[in-house]
């Protein structure tokens, strides 16, 4: 691998590392019924969270939208999901005398974005006021979660087998789904299926990376950055390595991030990023057409499934 390709391969990590903290694992979470999103690091005076608005962005990309979000699960969406696989799972379990009430996380801890494009935040931070007031935090701050244990019954029952992971046919003489509750509640709920899309959604931003443009870019916000006291080769650098625990909120972090957002708006990084990434999406999302809009379909069947099983 040549240095450019080690480059890459490290600011995508990044970038990773970056996404999860900022809210898209949510998305990905195989274990929907009583998943919690992931939080930030400490804030101070936590506002109470709301749901992301779909409609609403601000800073640099306000009103963009990447070509990948119109096949990618919406917020919303994913919460109808989620509420219909509890409301089947707590069905299953009432069957064989079991409750199961994890608590609710629904607009608790909200992702930044709308779906798992994360375009708030995708190239780092875009908005000048978030960075004022928030730094490097999520604007709302950590949210504690109840703590929750499931009882090895409501495990047993949840996935079919017991601790040792034998399959359980019977459960107080009752015969017990394949796959447990969780596997009745998917198939008679239906799960979104997003494999081809986030396909397009990573490789998209890996291969943004490597394109000369961004990469001028990218050595542009540098330099800008340079003047300004700073030794940041992406803007991704800033938040690794070791850091106190409240430092994204701290005085120095919001200075560090309204300098990234002004750099970033000084030498058009995101300009030339967005449009890049978009022009390879439009190129990716054309070669697999076919297989999107099947995933997209599916996916509104399963809204569609899910808010009928919610009425």
């Amino acid at each position: 691998m040549n240095a450019a390709g080690r480059t890459s391969t490290r600011i995508v990590s990044a970038m990773l590392a970056v996404g999860a903290v900022a809210g898209i694992g949510w998305y990905a979470s195989g274990e929907r019924p009583g998943g919690a999103a992931p939080a930030g690091v400490a804030a101070p005076a936590p506002v109470k969270p709301k749901a992301p608005d779909p409609t609403l962005r601000s800073g640099l990309l306000k009103n963009r939208e990447l070509p990948v979000e119109r096949y990618l699960v919406s917020y919303a969406d994913a919460s109808t999901e989620k509420a219909a696989l509890l409301k089947s799972v707590q069905a299953c379990m009432a069957r064989y005398g079991l409750t199961y009430e994890p608590p609710s996380t629904d607009g608790a801890i909200p992702p930044p974005s709308d779906n798992s494009a994360n375009l708030e935040r995708r190239y780092g931070l875009a908005d000048k006021a978030s960075a004022e007031q928030w730094g490097y935090e999520l604007p709302g701050g950590r949210q504690e979660l109840p703590a929750w244990e499931r009882t090895p019954a409501q495990m047993d029952a949840l996935y079919g087998k017991d601790a040792e992971g034998k399959v359980l046919e019977t459960i107080n003489g009752l015969p017990v789904p394949k796959g447990g509750c969780s596997a009745e509640a998917a198939g008679e709920v239906g799960r979104q299926d997003e494999e081809a899309v986030s396909d397009v959604n990573a490789e998209s931003f890996k291969e943004a990376l490597d394109e000369p443009a961004v990469q001028k870019s990218l050595g542009d916000w540098s330099a800008c950055m340079k003047t300004r006291g700073y030794e940041y080769k992406t803007p991704f650098e800033i938040t690794q390595g070791p850091k106190e625990e409240d430092w994204g909120s701290s005085p120095e972090a919001k200075k560090v991030a309204v300098d990234e957002v002004e750099c970033k708006q000084s030498t058009g990084l995101l300009d030339v990023w967005f449009a890049t990434e978009s022009r390879i999406q439009e190129q990716k999302i054309t070669a697999k057409k076919a297989v999107l809009e099947r995933a997209k379909q599916h996916n509104q069947s399963v809204v569609l499934r899910s808010r009928a099983a919610l009425r």
